[in-house]
C-alpha cells in the first residue's frame, strides 16, 4: 500500500518500474482495458488499474482516451484535474519527470 507521496515517488524511482512489479488482485481488472489490476485508493475513490496504468497515472502521462475514461466515470478528481491535463483534449500538461512508467 502507498500513500500518495510513496505513489509518486515509485514512479520517479527506476522509472516506475517498481509499480511494474506489484501483484494483481485475482479476479480485479481494470475499468480502462481490462487487464489484471491493482486497486488505486484516493478520498472515497476505488480504481482498479493494471500496475502500467497506475504508473501513468501516477506520472501525470495518462493517454487523452484513459483521461476522458476516468473523468467520465469519476468525476474530476485530484489526480486529473485541470493542472495537470488539459479538459478540452485530455492531454498530459504537467507530467512528472522521467520515462513512462510502462504500457499495460
Amino acid at each position: 500500500m502507498l500513500d500518495p507521496n510513496g505513489l509518486a515517488l515509485a514512479v520517479q524511482r527506476n522509472h516506475g518500474t517498481a509499480l511494474l512489479r506489484l501483484r494483481t488482485i485475482p479476479d480485479l481488472h481494470s475499468i480502462l482495458s481490462g487487464g489484471p489490476a491493482v486497486l488505486f485508493r484516493a478520498d472515497d475513490l476505488e480504481i482498479p488499474l493494471t500496475p502500467g496504468e497506475l504508473g501513468r497515472l501516477a506520472a501525470r502521462t495518462l493517454t487523452p482516451a484513459e483521461y476522458t475514461a476516468l473523468g467520465t466515470r469519476f468525476g474530476m478528481f485530484f489526480d486529473i484535474h485541470e493542472d495537470y491535463y488539459d479538459p478540452e483534449t485530455g492531454e498530459s500538461i504537467q507530467p512528472r519527470r522521467g520515462p513512462d512508467p510502462g504500457a499495460n
